[in-house]
């Protein structure tokens, strides 16, 4: 079942990038999942915005973009709301998020699985009820001893991988769109792996 819009136009796909509002944490390492959207909305489809749902957002022919608005720890309840109003099967949303488990300059797509240590991710879970939906992870670790881990996520990405952004965004850019395309078995094939070394 999808949501039929008033120019009858049909959701089909629901792409989620998982951030913290505010300036405080703008380009920050957490925020990755919101770089990562807002690429592809930039380059892909210019998109109509507007606040609902505890988020921002955005419709361009028959996929949706969503940026919740809570905190990072509180996301599940705000995506939640939007796949239930548009009445997704889990499969059709792709949640985008930054992965301390993963290097930098890694991306990794899944159809499924645990939160790992993302407590964005496991927020996602516990509100849809299912980890039975598609995830893309990318890498921002390791963290160094000894740093917070808490410290090291909210940290702004230094020189040296500012300049890897743009190639590490575009390549997570094009799986994104291979996913709504082609699938996630064809993203995997196609992107998994390290990007920038």
């Amino acid at each position: 079942m999808r949501r039929k819009l008033k120019s009858k136009i049909v959701i089909s796909k629901l792409i989620v990038g998982l951030g913290n509002p505010g300036e405080k944490y703008e380009y920050t390492r957490h925020n990755l999942g919101w770089i990562v959207l807002d690429k592809v909305v930039t380059k892909y489809w210019p998109v109509y915005e507007s606040e609902k749902y505890g988020g921002v957002l955005g419709e361009k022919g028959d996929i949706a973009f969503f940026k919740p608005l809570t905190f990072m720890n509180r996301s599940g309840k705000a995506v939640a709301q939007v796949v239930h109003s548009l009445k997704l099967d889990l499969s059709d949303i792709l949640i985008v998020s930054d992965d301390l488990n993963l290097d930098f300059g890694t991306i990794r797509m899944r159809p499924s699985g645990s939160a790992g240590a993302h407590n964005g991710l496991q927020s996602v879970i516990d509100c849809l009820g299912s980890d039975d939906f598609p995830r893309l992870r990318i890498g921002i670790g390791p963290c160094p001893d000894p740093v917070p881990v808490r410290a090291f996520v909210l940290s702004r990405f230094p020189k040296h991988e500012k300049e890897d952004l743009d190639e590490l965004g575009e390549a997570a850019s094009k799986s994104v769109i291979c996913w709504k395309d082609s699938g996630v078995t064809e993203a995997m094939d196609r992107y998994n792996g390290t990007v920038v070394k």
